[in-house]
């Protein structure tokens, strides 16, 4: 009985001894290969060899960081609000219009009034009697007074027409660009149509005398737009008119 009992705790031992000295991982792999066919295998791939097992896999793995739901609300408010801002603006499409207009209506003040400077020359912007547009024209001192005739005007020539054209420097809001803008009124120098700038780049009315300024008005439906022209310098101030 001695004898048995004493043969089993030899047995456990040679047991535990093996377990504990089992290989693991990659040297599992190996050793396991070796035994069935008698050689160092090559042929298992280094990234198997290496790969972690158990706990050291999770702690290996990358973690993708998911967005919270604050930053959800977050991005979901700022949208929101966006589109709260934005829609009106996009609704009204008149305002961009006259916009457009006034935009270009001031760079051609702008240009009038420089290109009589740099050309010691008197330059002239007329508004058209219907509202549709402007044109700028190159008059003698002569001609201060004379009235505005489209056939005989002597037309500056556009400069965004390219060297290889000169088109007369005319504008016209129902062209396309401008949608339903027009030129409400227009009160240069008391009830003139016209903006003159003479050699030093001022304003001056039809009698010679410095002029006294005035304002045009732009409007489409639902909007319209001031442009205050100061006496003398010309200065150009732009304004909103609410009851548009």
């Amino acid at each position: 009985m001695n004898r048995n009992a004493g043969e089993c705790r030899l047995r456990r031992r040679a047991v535990q001894k093996r377990v504990m000295n089992l290989p693991l991982g990659a040297e599992f792999i190996r050793s396991a290969q070796t035994r069935r066919s008698g050689f160092t295998p090559r042929a298992v791939p280094k990234r198997v060899m290496n790969l972690p097992l158990g706990a050291e896999f999770i702690r290996s793995a990358p973690l993708s960081r998911a967005y919270t739901l604050i930053e959800v609300l977050i991005v979901v408010t700022v949208l929101g609000l966006a589109g709260a801002l934005l829609t009106p603006l996009l609704g009204n499409r008149g305002d961009f219009d006259v916009q457009a207009a006034v935009r270009m209506l001031v760079a051609d003040l702008t240009f009038a009034q420089s290109d009589a400077l740099a050309m010691q020359e008197i330059r002239r912007v007329h508004f058209y009697e219907d509202g549709t547009g402007w044109c700028l024209v190159s008059i003698e001192e002569s001609e201060m007074s004379s009235s505005f005739d489209a056939s005989s005007a002597n037309y500056l020539s556009d400069p965004l027409a390219g060297s290889e054209r000169q088109l007369a420097y005319i504008v016209q809001l129902g062209d396309g660009r401008f949608g339903g803008a027009h030129i409400e009124s227009v009160e240069i120098d008391g009830t003139k149509r016209e903006v003159t700038f003479d050699e030093l780049g001022g304003t001056v009315a039809p009698s010679g005398l410095p002029g006294s300024g005035g304002s045009i008005v732009l409007s489409a439906p639902g909007v319209r737009y001031r442009i205050d022209l100061a006496p003398v310098t010309g200065k150009i101030v732009v304004a909103r008119i609410n009851g548009g």
